[in-house]
């Protein structure tokens, strides 16, 4: 239920960038709607590693294992880093192509998307890592709570007052507006790592057993 919660808030968040983004003009939202796909890809390969550090980190946790599930966390996190690193340089080296694919959108939309591109290819190392840890690694013990407080404080208080004013008290051209809306990505690096470091979610998760043993 707390997760489901938290799903809830995190989306209508990502509709109210849409919102603010669409008062930036046209142009702004057809690379908004133009970088999403890109970011979807991006997504199935972070929800991949998170997925996989569940389950090595839950299994450390069951056995009890603690020394353990620190160890392959360090691990998991520089192997992600790495991959993130990876995925950023493939971004920008195929970005000519993926920008070619998109020529109907006109010159003025792609020439905002090339920088927008630049930023996302820099910000995949900082999402890829708050995927692992808070998924990953704060889920695997149990802590369903922290990640909660660290979208919702991350979105609401960080990135959509800061995108709010890049783009109508200040407004600033999209790819700082896009920066704007990675600040929440930055926000809860910084809590989750903070959150992770104090090893809380270092305890045994064992299945529940009913009074009659079944």
């Amino acid at each position: 239920l707390p997760i489901a919660f938290g799903s809830v808030i995190w989306a209508v968040g990502i509709f109210m960038y849409s919102v603010i983004t669409a008062q930036a003009g046209p142009e702004a939202l057809a690379v908004l709607a133009l970088v999403t796909p890109i970011e979807s890809m991006v997504i199935a390969v972070r929800i991949g590693l998170s997925s996989t550090t569940n389950v090595i980190v839950g299994q450390a946790l069951g056995r009890g294992d603690f020394k353990g599930a620190v160890t392959q966390t360090i691990s998991l996190v520089v192997w992600t880093i790495l991959i993130a690193i990876l995925m950023g340089t493939a971004l920008w080296l195929l970005k000519p192509g993926l920008l070619w694919l998109y020529a109907g959108a006109g010159s003025a939309v792609l020439e905002i998307a090339d920088r927008v591109f630049d930023v996302l290819a820099c910000v995949l190392i900082i999402r890829a890592i708050n995927v692992t840890l808070v998924v990953g690694v704060l889920r695997a013990g149990a802590d369903t709570v922290s990640p909660i407080v660290m979208d919702v404080t991350a979105q609401w208080l960080v990135a959509i007052p800061l995108t709010a004013a890049a783009v109508i008290w200040l407004g600033l051209p999209f790819p700082w507006v896009f920066l704007a809306i990675n600040a929440e990505e930055m926000a809860r690096l910084m809590m989750a790592f903070w959150r992770a470091t104090q090893f809380r979610w270092l305890r045994r998760i064992q299945p529940e057993v009913s009074a009659g043993g079944g």
